[in-house]
């Protein structure tokens, strides 16, 4: 129940689309993958009938394993507007939207989640078993552009689940969604600053969850 909202879905309050395809852009070296940063357990846990009580009532705070690709440059963009299902020109600095990334035949590679962080820099987040042959992938197409690829553990993301989401003040860029029917808000942070957002989440109020409750 931790995946991104599916693509097609609005995933943000300024990002919302309702259907996927090719929309071409008027108008670096990748690295190799590297395994995504070990989570750091929150405790002490409540028990998990009142994990679920807190994501249904109030707001519980949860730290999904995911991946993370970052892909920068000034051709960034329009590399990924060409190479992605989901329309990335004109993306504003915080937006965030859902995208796949597919072969010639339309096997889907990898689903990323993307979010414009700063100007010309993108961070891809997916689940961390599709990080590899999404870096792959991206590095075959690169050739002459001006774009760097590269898997990082220098961010992390924080998910507020619950009907008080969007009450715990945060840090970080926040992607506002919904999980079913639960108000939900996605926090990408710099992982040395993940520690302090979830110390400042369960401070606020926030019930320290697991992934899988």
């Amino acid at each position: 129940w931790i995946a991104p909202p599916a693509v097609g879905e609005s995933v943000g309050t300024i990002s919302s689309f309702s259907y996927v395809g090719y929309f071409p852009c008027q108008g670096s070296g990748a690295s190799a993958p590297i395994p995504p940063t070990k989570r750091l357990p929150m405790t002490p846990l409540p028990k998990p009938a009142d994990q679920l009580q807190a994501l249904r009532a109030a707001v519980g705070v949860v730290e999904p394993p995911r991946g993370f690709v970052l892909v920068e440059g000034a051709d960034a963009e329009k590399f990924l507007q060409n190479l992605l299902s989901q329309e990335v020109c004109g993306m504003i600095v915080g937006e965030a939207r859902t995208a796949l990334f597919l072969t010639a035949k339309a096997r889907v590679i990898a689903d990323p989640r993307v979010t414009l962080i700063a100007e010309a820099r993108y961070l891809l987040d997916l689940d961390p078993v599709g990080v590899d042959a999404l870096v792959r992938g991206l590095t075959r197409y690169r050739m002459g552009a001006k774009v760097a690829i590269d898997a990082t553990t220098d961010w992390s993301l924080i998910s507020l689940i619950g009907p008080a989401a969007e009450t715990i003040a945060t840090d970080g860029v926040r992607i506002v969604g919904l999980l079913g029917d639960l108000p939900r808000v996605d926090v990408l942070v710099p992982t040395d600053q993940r520690a302090a957002l979830v110390a400042a989440a369960i401070a606020s109020g926030a019930t320290p969850v697991e992934p899988d409750a």
